[in-house]
């Protein structure tokens, strides 16, 4: 399954016959990234007139607390909502090793897609949240 814009995107690729198929996790990737990116528009009482889009992190205690775990359990309902192509979404907060003794937090993306017939799962990471 292809939302509308991808499929308008790969319109030319779906003509020409040796054009390579279109990848679903990378389209899931990309949904993901535009949930992300997208600032939930607020009213003037301070209500969201638009349940998509995340929250600036910066916006959150960078250090920890529970404003990042609202942002987790917020993205993973979304993915939830608007990615059809998974099932059984989890989000988890990841603590790496960065460059030198830097300490950096990952998001961890981890579902079924619900296309598969075998039950394969989609990893996807978003790093320096």
């Amino acid at each position: 399954m292809q939302f509308l814009l991808e499929r308008l995107a790969n319109a030319e690729a779906t003509r020409d016959p040796l054009a390579a198929p279109v990848d679903m996790r990378e389209a899931i990737q990309a949904q993901i990234q535009r949930i992300v990116a997208c600032r939930p528009w607020q009213s003037n009482a301070s209500a969201m007139l638009y349940d998509f889009g995340m929250p600036s992190v910066v916006d959150l205690a960078i250090g920890g607390g529970d404003g990042l775990e609202r942002y987790v359990s917020r993205l993973a309902r979304l993915i939830s909502e608007h990615e059809p192509r998974l099932r059984q979404v989890s989000v988890s907060l990841v603590d790496a090793q960065g460059e030198g003794a830097r300490l950096s937090r990952h998001l961890l993306v981890q579902a079924i897609l619900s296309e598969a017939p075998d039950q394969a799962a989609f990893r996807m990471e978003l790093r320096d949240i």
